[in-house]
């Protein structure tokens, strides 16, 4: 999540055209500054990099919400007499004035990681509306995930291109950089031709997979196709696998070969599944069909192969939340962010009745959660040792130990519950 937050951020910060935000000023208000400079990092400022991290932190960053302003809804927003209020209590950064705040704010906006909802306006300590560009994408695909008639849709992501002068943009890979990239680009279609190529045939909202697990009826939620956003553009369901830059071209692994203007790759992390998708490009039929009218497959069969790997997800996350659901002792390897999420979400999922399930977390660490400040490692313990899940710190295993400690635990309660 890490990476691709700092990838969107460096693709938006490189002169690529931002998608559109909201309409509307968001807000009105006088008081305020300009915002300074709207320059980089200064003497005068904290890093930004560790600002930003801080910013959109989930737990302790700056509270973004669906704000209302006139007649009018703006998703994922804050106003920026907020911002500064939330940063003047953040000691850590040293900021003891507004004005400064705002600077520090400004600041961010120059470098593309934030924005005013219509891109009118700097950094103001007063009522406008402003959105970090990380949430930008999920707000692009809500906005565009009502449902479409199947005609139009299989007409999206055909990508037919109308212009030998424009400049063609490959984009390798489908998370929140490579969607927010590519959507921003294909509003611009007048000036770019651009190519989307993913290993699967949809965007997904990765931190909400814990969410999933616990009911897999959410991931219609956090997820859109990519041809239901792209208006323009031409999205190809397969892998690269050659970058040829002599040549400008990209192999992919369906056989096609794409001549670029510019390549952007943005591959972002891996993770083992159920948390992300884990698609073997190459040997399963249902991903090396090109998408849309394009390449080597098209039209029901075209729309039918994209179909199988979302289904394939799903199955996962069905399979996925039945085994944990039907499970006696569910033991969770790691007390980092994704494995706190998963145990807290486990423990809130209703059960059958008269069924109990033990939850245990193991971390190497002497606590969980490190990367965050102590009061919310200790609320976050407390909260989870409430809810009877039991962690254990300092402690390493791997896939051979785990049996071990399943067992460990059980008999630990044995005499609490029945085993």
């Amino acid at each position: 999540s890490k990476f691709d937050t700092a990838s969107a951020i460096m693709l938006r910060g490189g002169g690529a055209a931002g998608a559109s935000g909201g309409g509307g000023t968001g807000g009105s208000g006088s008081g305020a500054n300009d915002g300074g400079d709207g320059g980089g990092e200064d003497s005068g400022l904290p890093p930004l990099d560790a600002l930003l991290t801080a910013c959109i932190d989930s737990e302790r960053g700056i509270e973004v919400r669906d704000q209302k302003y006139m007649l009018k809804t703006y998703t994922c927003v804050f106003k920026g007499k907020e911002g500064v209020d939330w940063l003047l209590n953040q000691k850590e950064f040293g900021i003891e004035d507004r004005e400064t705040a705002v600077r520090a704010f400004d600041a961010l906006l120059a470098r593309g990681a934030l924005h005013h909802v219509t891109r009118e306006h700097t950094f103001k300590d007063a009522g406008y509306f402003y959105r970090f560009a990380v949430h930008e994408v999920v707000v692009s695909t809500l906005s565009t995930s009502t449902p479409t008639n199947s005609a139009a849709s299989s007409k999206r992501g055909s990508g037919t291109f109308d212009s030998a002068k424009k400049r063609h943009v490959v984009i390798i890979g489908g998370g929140p950089a490579g969607v927010t990239l590519a959507k921003a680009l294909d509003e611009r279609y007048s000036d770019f031709n651009v190519t989307l190529v993913d290993a699967k045939d949809f965007f997904e909202t990765t931190p909400a997979m814990p969410r999933v697990l616990r009911d897999p009826a959410e991931h219609a939620n956090y997820s859109v196709p990519h041809r239901q956003y792209l208006k323009h553009a031409r999205f190809i369901c397969a892998t690269a696998r050659r970058i040829c830059p002599e040549q400008r071209r990209v192999n992919l692994t369906n056989g096609e070969r794409l001549e670029y203007d510019y390549c952007v790759i943005a591959t972002g992390s891996s993770y083992s599944e159920p948390i992300k998708v884990n698609v073997d490009i190459e040997n399963e039929p249902a991903a090396s069909a090109v998408m849309g009218s394009g390449g080597g497959s098209s039209g029901d069969d075209s729309t039918r192969r994209e179909g199988m790997v979302s289904a394939r997800r799903r199955e996962v996350l069905l399979e996925a939340a039945a085994e944990l659901k039907e499970a006696r002792h569910v033991v969770v390897v790691g007390g980092g962010a994704v494995g706190v999420e998963v145990a807290a979400e486990l423990v809130e999922q209703k059960l059958p009745k008269g069924r109990k399930r033990k939850i245990s977390i193991y971390t190497s660490s002497s606590e969980l959660l490190t990367e965050l400040p102590s009061s919310a490692r200790a609320a976050a313990l407390s909260w989870l040792q409430g809810k009877g899940v039991k962690v254990h710190f300092n402690e390493r295993i791997g896939v051979d130990g785990l049996k071990e400690k399943q067992d460990d635990d059980d008999d630990d309660d044995d005499d609490d519950d029945g085993g």
